[in-house]
């Protein structure tokens, strides 16, 4: 007879932490989405199943020493691609890599598209940076 596996307690911490969160980190990762979208990237990567595609470790912050999660999803060469950082007590912050050109900003590329705050405050904007010459 085998037994199933018992979570760790930092995983047990984890998904306490997530059900906290409630809808936090799904509005981030839509955050993400509808901002990338409205540039023609619509990060199909994080469709439907995003979160349960990505790996999840708990993290103390460094400035409120307080303990988050953070999320991560990596792209088949194990290069980080995009992260959530969510907090129970503040903002949380999410990021997504694109690295395409901007369609509408000639000189210019889109580095990540970015959002934070807390459900019902969220913002995002695209990080730009201009074209190596």
């Amino acid at each position: 007879m085998t037994t199933a596996p018992t979570p760790s307690s930092d995983a047990i911490e984890v998904a306490a932490t997530l059900a906290d969160l409630g809808a936090l980190p799904e509005a981030l990762i839509a955050a993400l989405r509808q901002e990338a979208a409205k540039f023609g990237h619509p990060l199909d990567e994080l469709a439907e199943g995003a979160l349960q595609r990505a790996v999840m470790r708990l993290e103390r912050d460094p400035y409120s020493g307080s303990v988050g999660v953070l999320v991560q999803w990596r792209n088949s060469d194990g290069r980080l691609q995009g992260e959530l950082r969510l907090h129970r007590d503040g903002p949380s912050f999410a990021e997504y890599e694109i690295l395409q050109p901007h369609p509408k900003r000639s000189g210019f590329f889109i580095e990540a598209v970015t959002a934070w705050g807390r459900v019902g405050d969220l913002r995002s904007e695209l990080r730009l940076l201009e074209m190596p010459q």
